[in-house]
Parts: C-alpha cells; structure tokens; sequence
C-alpha cells in the first residue's frame, strides 16, 4: 500500500506543482493562494485515486471536505508564511509537498478512510 500511495503521491505532486506555478505565475497570486489552489486539484485526484486502489473505499464527501479543510489550511500557512519572508517558491512548494505527504498518508489512513 505504501509504495501505492507513493506512485499516487508523485503524480499529486507533479500536479501541484504544475497548478502552483500556473496560478503564481500566469494569475498573479501570491504564493499562498497558488499553494492552496494547487493543493486542492491535486488532493481532489489524490483522493479519488487513493480510495479506489489504497483503501478500496467508497467516496466519502465529508471525511473528503475536512482533509481539504486541514491540509489545505496548512499549504494555505506554509505560503502564506514563505510569502512574508519574500522567500523563493521552491520553498514553498518543497515544505508543503513534503509535509502533505507524511500528514496525508496518516491523516488518510487513521481519519479519513478508516472505517468506510
């Protein structure tokens, strides 16, 4: 399941990357919105694809909504913060890839696919 979730994560994150940099640099957001933006595309194919071959789960909007909800307040933190101190975007997109993965993994397994 790791390595699953591994193989799903890369493809995340190349998607929120690319969504990241269409909305910082071609919409002007700064970098918090662009992160947070990037993060909910990305977390909405990641959810679908870790229900269908992770947990084999059906899709469960709410448990769905509140991942969104606190993952997306941390990418939103994370560039937000990366904003204020003038920092490169790399920065942000590396602190909030890396810690929405390890937070994601946990956060899925224990909360949002437990039980469904």
């Amino acid at each position: 399941m790791l390595f699953r979730y591994f193989c799903i994560g890369i493809l995340n994150t190349l998607v929120h990357w690319l969504s990241f940099g269409f909305c910082f640099l071609y919409l002007d957001l700064s970098q918090g919105l662009s992160n947070v933006v990037g993060f909910f595309i990305s977390a909405s194919l990641s959810y679908v694809l870790n229900a269908k071959f992770n947990f084999k789960v059906k899709l469960n909007y709410l448990n769905y909504f509140i991942f969104l909800l606190a993952l997306g307040s941390l990418s939103y933190f994370i560039g937000s913060v990366c904003d204020e101190l003038d920092a490169n975007p790399v920065l942000t997109l590396v602190l909030s890839s890396f810690l929405n993965f390890i937070l994601g993994f946990y956060f899925s397994k224990f909360y949002v696919f437990r039980g469904n």
